[in-house]
């Protein structure tokens, strides 16, 4: 309870700040090529910036999203640090080809008019189906106008081999700016410029939109029934626990802090007074529509097109094959250590948690309150009057009958603290944490006042991945690499001279731009150009 009032303190002074000091924030978004097809990753970094162009580091996560007439059609959080981040979002192959509105804002933003939103059009090409609402015009050759670039990098060579050593030097400038982005990707597509389309949403009105400082604010509202006390929980991590906050317009917030990626979480209805009452998170995104977008117009190399469609799926499998590595456990409940952790491969392995809490386990009983057994922590003076929370690979568990007869053989930790812990009304006595091997909450019946899903949280600057070929073993590797962005660093130390980075097996023509802000927040570009043969 006091950390809920802390948060909601701290985003009411915070909202209170900006508007006294006239804060608004402004979003720049910088991506790794202008053009892309279906089926690609889109990368793209994030700055949050005053209107002089200084950082602002209220908000934690920024919204990018791509709209067309009917609506948003792709979308990804980015996780911001110091005003700053970068994410990958997927491109559905179900866009149909033509010009889309890139949008990038904040949740405090959405206070005010889009017009300090990042906004750009962005040209996305289906090479694998046609639809009625396709509208391109293709123009077979080379684009006769070069715009948006000044020069200003140099590569060590004008060509270079497939699989080989590529050297940017820098421009001098670049040392005195901030937030410095390099991409360089092949130049096979090249839309012809168009106006930024008036958009077909109405300003928003009113002041109800608070800052996300620690994280991701997670929205959902029960479908029928009446809404009750509930927890957010991530699977796989040992209790990150969030309260939901029950709101006047019937929806519930969980205002979540340290949560990235895709991860799968459960919602827990505590007390509510329909527990088969189905939840549904609301989506965060404003979903800022144009009103008309302009046909596209793209000049193309019909043979390189067909080179990056082919490479792009070879790419997916080979993305596919790379080791991913498992989540570490998280056997510390916040910053308390636990009172006592079980290794259980340490011990004699029974069959249920049943057998395990009788045989070795102390300090734990079981007691019925209710029509629901519980479960309760002992201590010196003896069991105390409220329960324990009982924690599945970190989701709350209140069939605790349900649990006794799970498989023990499937758990790798148990851990047992002490202490009172509250969630609103709820009074806990303790938490007991079981953790199994796969920390995927895998093979146990839910109970019906719990929801398990998969949400996605921002993305906390992930890396892109960039083979090096510095051996003769590796330049003659039978893997295939397809790479259309052979560089992508949207961290270039200002104290660096030059970049370096290996080609892929894809041949043609490459540019490199090189973009960054200056202590006035105006954005400089660099170029180069080089041809893979």
């Amino acid at each position: 309870m006091a950390r809920r009032i802390y948060i909601l303190c701290m985003m009411l002074a915070a909202v209170l700040q900006l508007q006294a000091q006239a804060l608004q924030e402004y979003t720049r978004a910088v991506t790794d090529k202008d053009c892309y097809l279906t089926g690609e990753q889109m990368l793209v970094k994030v700055n949050v910036t005053d209107e002089s162009g200084k950082p602002l580091t209220f908000s934690k996560v920024a919204y990018v999203e791509l709209c067309d007439g009917q609506g948003i059609q792709a979308q990804c959080m980015v996780q911001l640090t110091d005003g700053e981040g970068w994410a990958a979002m997927d491109l559905p192959n179900s866009m149909h080809s033509g010009n889309y509105l890139m949008s990038v804002y904040t949740r405090y933003m959405r206070n005010f008019s889009p017009e300090h939103y990042a906004r750009k059009v962005l040209p996305v090409v289906n090479l694998m189906h046609t639809s009625e609402t396709d509208r391109v015009e293709w123009m077979e050759g080379e684009n006769p106008v070069r715009t948006g670039v000044l020069g200003g990098l140099q590569a060590d060579r004008a060509s270079y081999r497939i699989r080989s050593r590529v050297q940017l030097a820098l421009p001098a400038e670049a040392a005195t700016m901030r937030s410095l982005t390099l991409s360089v990707s092949r130049r096979d597509l090249s839309p012809v410029p168009v106006e930024m389309p008036r958009l077909a949403a109405a300003l928003p009105e009113g002041q109800n939109h608070f800052p996300e400082m620690e994280g991701h604010v997670v929205t959902a509202r029960q479908l029928n029934g009446h809404g009750g006390k509930s927890v957010l929980a991530a699977v796989g991590q040992n209790a990150i626990l969030f309260e939901g906050q029950q709101q006047p317009d019937g929806t519930t917030r969980y205002y979540t802090s340290g949560l990235t990626g895709n991860l799968p979480v459960v919602i827990n209805r505590f007390g509510s007074e329909d527990a088969q009452a189905a939840m549904e998170t609301v989506s965060p995104y404003q979903g800022v529509v144009p009103e008309d977008l302009p046909v596209l117009k793209m000049y193309y190399d019909r043979n390189g097109l067909n080179d990056r469609s082919v490479g792009m799926q070879v790419q997916h499998a080979v993305q596919a094959s790379l080791p991913h590595e498992p989540m570490p456990f998280n056997v510390q409940l916040k910053s308390n250590e636990p009172a006592r952790l079980y290794d259980l491969d340490e011990w004699t392995r029974f069959k249920t948690v049943r057998e395990i809490i009788l045989e070795f386990v102390t300090g734990i009983n079981r007691r019925k309150v209710g029509d629901r057994n519980q479960l309760f922590i002992s201590y010196v003076n003896g069991i105390q009057n409220w329960p324990a929370m009982v924690l599945l690979d970190g989701a709350p568990i209140s069939d605790v009958d349900e649990l006794l007869q799970y498989d023990a053989r499937r758990l790798k930790y148990l851990a047992v603290y002490d202490g009172r812990y509250t969630f609103g009304e709820n009074i806990w006595n303790g938490v007991i944490s079981f953790m199994s091997h796969r920390a995927s909450l895998s093979d146990i019946y839910l109970p019906e006042d719990s929801q398990m899903f998969t949400y996605a949280f921002p993305q906390d600057r992930p890396a892109y991945y960039m083979p090096v070929y510095d051996t003769e073993e590796m330049r003659q590797s039978s893997a295939p690499d397809f790479r259309h962005t052979l560089y992508w660093n949207p961290c270039v130390n200002p104290n660096t001279d030059s970049c370096t980075f290996y080609t892929s097996d894809l041949t043609g023509t490459f540019r490199a731009v090189l973009t960054g802000l200056d202590a006035q927040g105006h954005e400089h570009r660099w170029d180069a150009m080089f041809e893979v043969e």
